[in-house]
């Protein structure tokens, strides 16, 4: 007989999302269907004796069928509109919180009505907040998700569609029209008081700790006390966890035992009370995983059985993937379950090996090493020694958390005295995260590990696992110290991205031991943190060797104009070694702005001009215009654009800045008198000006014919860039252009592949 059942059918349920939402082997649903046919042809007698292996493909057409209903997208107008719902959740922020409102029908101005059944995420001013179960009319803007357009830009659209949300809409105006009633609407009430409570006997970002640690209210966390402790490894302290519910579950079924009240009663207790939290905390992937564990546990006593942790854990995702079969790909729910799961596995190998004080971290990171950086390209370095010191201390804040909000609600001399004893907790906290963050190497970034290496990893750790189980002495462990190398990426030998940076231009060129940052503008606000950072990141790439400035308008700056300043403040994620400007326009008002500010992030500054160059390993990064006189004979700024000719071995890369074009004619004049310029492979082209119509020549897309052309701009831009001349004149030549608002990033790379990020989302 199979041992844990429910793990092999949780495990058949998985397979099916995976083959249904095309993130796992396209061949599964043919192997599943072919599995039940030939077992239940040949081997019925094994059914009879296991229906296990029956109802295995029966759960993997299960997670077929539930992911292509949460995948399923019906068409949903935006705009201006009128909407009516029932609040289903709501939850205060710094400023602005949000509510999750099950909509009814929604009126757009000069159109009908629309019948629409489906949850909106509504933005709203905290004081308009509407308690759960409220039936509330909105009047404002329904916008859709954006996609990430970038690698390593949030995926505003899968984050939101993993939970059954389908739109945001910005609320204007809110009309209750009648008031929630009921438990959820009790609990939220009492959530705001205590929230209250805290936010009156500490510091703000001490109480939006504990609002995030003990009422699920991740919204009023300050962003630097969230980057603190994702940095140091500690994130896990923030959320609810099985810690909070085994001290209210536990905890008062033991003291109802003690005092005599009866097991069954204690336990019926025990479980009311941990349902109530969940109610209270709003029922998220972190709270059903620890209810459903510790329910399981309590009723294993009440019935006289042995629990079995592995089987509760795979009763708890199947609920979860259930109701969301697309959490499954979300970091929050494999960070929630893989932590558990590394517990389970390793923490009593461990323990026998006589390692227990640093076992139960060690364990987690094990498992969750691939899944952080997936997700976030890099790992803490000295999260487990850190744990180590924090950890410990976790239960006494989190009792000392509740009694504040308890006894703060009642009296808040009271929510003071217990308040002291927070704060020196979480100040100590600090302490130990500014100190991690002080240590040289605290973040590992290595980008974004292939599938294959995740996969091979995962492999070799099960392997460790198997010898471990049988042979349990600490030699083993040295084999640790080389197991994360099979995550490091094998970098390309070079690799050329023009990001979507709506309105501007910005592209980053790569190689095994240089980087350049070519402009670095955004029309989109904060794409530095949103769109730049983050690409660096996800390709393992920290230090930008030199940053290129075509000239210093905002949409070819403003985004290093930015980091130059998290430079100088000294907490920026990135370093930048040198800054380069055209001679020509040094002496521009905008090119002295930045160029102080990149002094005072102590970033050497670079004048060039025609004639100059960089060269590295791979490729030569020639400068051919303008000439240095250029700058006094010319006002306008885009003429005296630095034009930059990148030469590798099986690809050209011209970037032309915002030239007119006047400046196309000195640049064709320059590339004559240079005969051979071209190499063995394609030319890609970055239009000039973002496709401008006074830029971008028929002589000048000569130099691109049959080639390709990337058009940096917006979708619809006040400047109605890329201009339709200039598409005719590319379209006559021949040239394959991309328009990054269309196509998202652009990424060329050393194996003569073309990567259009948004086109591969969509067919991943």
């Amino acid at each position: 007989m199979i041992k844990r059942p429910l793990l092999f059918l949780t495990a058949a349920y998985l397979a099916g999302v995976c083959a249904g939402s095309g993130r796992g082997i396209p061949g599964l649903l043919f192997a599943a269907v072919l599995y039940f046919i030939l077992s239940f042809s040949f081997h019925w007698k094994i059914y009879y004796k296991d229906k296990v292996l029956f109802f295995m493909p029966l759960f993997v057409a299960a997670g077929l069928w539930r992911v292509s209903l949460a995948e399923a997208t019906s068409p949903l107008a935006t705009g201006e509109c009128i909407a009516q719902g029932t609040v289903k959740q709501s939850f205060m922020g710094t400023g602005t919180g949000k509510m999750f409102v099950e909509m009814e029908n929604v009126s757009f101005r000069d159109e009908k009505t629309q019948r629409f059944n489906g949850t909106v995420l509504v933005y709203v001013e905290n004081w308009k907040l509407a308690a759960p179960k409220s039936k509330i009319e909105i009047v404002g803007e329904l916008k859709p998700f954006s996609a990430a357009d970038n690698p390593g830009q949030f995926d505003e659209y899968e984050y939101y569609k993993a939970q059954g949300i389908c739109a945001k809409l910005y609320a204007d105006e809110i009309k209750i029209i009648s008031e929630g009633r009921g438990l959820s609407c009790i609990l939220w009430r009492i959530k705001q008081k205590i929230s209250e409570t805290y936010h009156t006997v500490l510091p703000e970002s001490y109480a939006g700790i504990l609002d995030a640690m003990l009422l699920a209210e991740k919204g009023m966390l300050p962003q630097e006390t969230r980057e603190l402790y994702r940095d140091a490894g500690l994130s896990h302290a923030l959320v609810v966890s099985g810690l909070h519910l085994s001290l209210l579950g536990f905890g008062l079924y033991q003291l109802l035992c003690k005092l005599k009240i009866g097991a069954n009663s204690s336990v019926v207790a025990a479980a009311a009370a941990v349902f109530g939290y969940g109610c209270f905390a709003g029922f998220g992937i972190p709270v059903i995983r620890a209810s459903v564990m510790l329910l399981l546990s309590l009723f294993a006593r009440c019935a006289g059985k042995t629990y079995d942790a592995p089987t509760g854990l795979s009763l708890a995702a199947l609920i979860v993937l259930w109701k969301s079969p697309l959490q499954l790909f979300q970091a929050g729910f494999l960070l929630s379950f893989g932590a558990v799961a590394g517990i389970l596995l390793f923490q009593p190998l461990f323990e026998k090996m006589g390692i227990r004080r640093i076992g139960s971290s060690l364990s987690v990171q094990l498992v969750l090493m691939p899944i952080t950086l997936w997700f976030f390209y890099e790992f803490p370095v000295y999260s487990i020694l850190l744990n180590l010191l924090v950890l410990p201390f976790l239960s006494l804040l989190l009792v000392l958390g509740i009694l504040t909000g308890a006894a703060g609600a009642v009296s808040l001399f009271f929510g003071r005295f217990f308040a002291g004893g927070v704060y020196g907790l979480l100040a100590g906290y600090e302490i130990v995260c500014q100190i991690n963050k002080s240590l040289p190497n605290n973040l590992l970034c290595v980008g974004r590990p292939q599938p294959w290496q995740v996969i091979f990893y995962y492999i070799v750790l099960f392997v460790f696992w198997m010898v471990c189980k049988k042979d349990k002495r600490k030699r083993h462990l040295v084999f640790l110290a080389v197991l994360g190398i099979f995550l490091f990426p094998k970098r390309p030998g070079w690799q050329t991205a023009f990001l979507s940076v709506g309105q501007a231009d910005c592209a980053v060129i790569q190689s095994k031991n240089l980087t350049v940052l070519m402009d670095a503008g955004s029309s989109i606000k904060g794409a530095a943190e949103r769109i730049l950072i983050p690409y660096l990141k996800y390709t393992g790439n920290t230090t930008i060797h030199y940053a290129v400035v075509s000239h210093a308008d905002s949409d070819h700056c403003s985004m290093l104009a930015d980091i130059f300043k998290s430079m100088a403040a000294k907490t920026s994620d990135i370093t930048i070694e040198t800054l380069v400007l055209p001679e020509a326009g040094i002496s521009g008002k905008s090119a002295q702005n930045l160029k102080e500010l990149a002094e005072a992030a102590k970033v050497k500054v670079v004048a060039f001009r025609e004639g100059d160059c960089l060269r590295a390993e791979s490729f030569r990064l020639e400068c051919l215009y303008p000439p240095a006189s250029l700058g006094v004979k010319i006002p306008d700024t885009n003429d005296t654009s630095l034009v930059f000719l990148a030469a590798f071995d099986h690809a050209d890369f011209l970037f032309t800045g915002d030239i007119s074009e006047e400046g196309e004619k000195a640049v064709i004049k320059i590339l004559s008198k240079k005969g051979e310029w071209r190499g063995k492979g394609e030319l890609y082209l970055k239009s000039a000006h973002h496709g401008s119509r006074y830029s971008n020549s028929d002589a000048f897309l000569e130099l691109a014919k049959e080639g390709q052309a990337v058009i940096s701009c917006g979708e619809n831009n006040s400047y109605g860039h890329p201009h339709k001349e200039t598409l005719e004149r590319m379209e006559a030549k021949g040239i394959t252009k991309y328009i990054t608002w269309q196509t998202g990033a652009v990424i060329v790379t050393d194996r003569k592949k073309v990567i259009c990020w948004k086109q591969k989302n969509r067919n991943r």
